[in-house]
């Protein structure tokens, strides 16, 4: 998969445009600065760098574009997929904020295995998600909601947070069935997307969950 596709997975901002004939610059970007998307564009060339914690990833950044001359670079934060998704699952409650940072860390090294290739890695890593979701998170989410009287409270918000949970494990392991049939190419998009979508509806739900849980039992809500 090339960077230009695998970019669409991060969240990216533009952080500044630069017009400069200095090649050192470039090479302060790439050794020098994480979490950045670098294009840099020198006559009919275009070259891309990506840059995480953990990894550079280059593709076109040959000696040629980075020869003597005018460029245009466009340099941007590139944030680890789903970062916005983790900050709205920050609930302030620290049982349900340690379960829900295991759960984006579980998902970002599934896509990390399948940007690198590693469909086996990507299926142990997948099927270690659904064991945490089901015998931890949603676990402990609905024994929260029972201990605390949550059913009694809102009990259609109570059945839908179940439905939800059910739904959530069912189309999970659907996406797991289909991981071996698929080039790691089809299946990260489909896995993305398929996380995407159900994050926002969960997140509602959570939300829900976290104020009534704020109200009763605070800072010292256990199971």
């Amino acid at each position: 998969m090339s960077i230009e596709e695998l970019v669409q997975f991060y969240e990216i901002s533009l952080r500044k445009l630069v017009e400069t004939q200095n090649t050192e610059l470039i090479e302060h970007i790439v050794n020098e600065e994480s979490n950045t998307l670098l294009v840099v564009k020198q006559g009919g060339h275009t070259a891309y760098m990506l840059s995480t914690d953990d990894k550079v990833l280059v593709e076109g950044l040959s000696e040629e574009v980075c020869s003597e001359g005018p460029k245009e670079l466009m340099v941007y934060d590139a944030r680890p997929p789903f970062t916005s998704h983790e900050r709205v699952f920050a609930l302030g409650l620290r049982v349900l904020d340690e379960v829900h940072t295991e759960m984006f860390r579980l998902i970002r090294d599934i896509f990390d295995k399948i940007m690198e290739g590693d469909i086996e890695g990507a299926g142990r890593d997948l099927q270690t998600l659904v064991d945490h979701t089901r015998n931890r998170h949603f676990k402990l989410e609905e024994a929260l909601m029972v201990k605390y009287g949550y059913f009694r409270y809102d009990k259609q918000g109570y059945d839908n947070h179940l439905k939800r949970h059910a739904e959530f494990l069912d189309a999970l392991n659907d996406v797991i069935s289909d991981y071996r049939r698929k080039n790691y190419r089809d299946f990260l998009i489909d896995f993305m997307g398929f996380v995407d979508e159900y994050l926002r509806y969960m997140s509602f739900d959570d939300k829900k969950l976290a104020v009534y849980l704020a109200k009763v039992c605070g800072a010292n809500c256990t199971v």
